[in-house]
């Protein structure tokens, strides 16, 4: 949230702040119960060009991005 230059600073700080701070609970989480969570981390689109109109949103090519970085992470048997 951090990297998001459409939201306005101090929010942006404090969002990222926030996200940072779930983001560490998830990854706790996963470690102490691997089989009921899994946590999957995915690349920030901060790239104007993977963004949609307003600034904030991925656009369709940002989600592809985030889905395909997803899927090379999920080892489905």
């Amino acid at each position: 949230m951090h990297r998001f230059t459409a939201l306005p600073a101090p929010l942006r700080q404090v969002m990222g702040w926030r996200a940072r701070q779930l983001d560490g609970i998830y990854q706790q989480l996963a470690k102490k119960k691997p089989d009921a969570f899994r946590y999957l981390d995915y690349p920030t689109v901060v790239d104007p060009a993977l963004l949609a109109a307003d600034g904030y949103h991925p656009s369709a090519s940002g989600y592809q991005t985030i889905a395909s970085a997803l899927a090379s992470k999920l080892h489905i048997d």
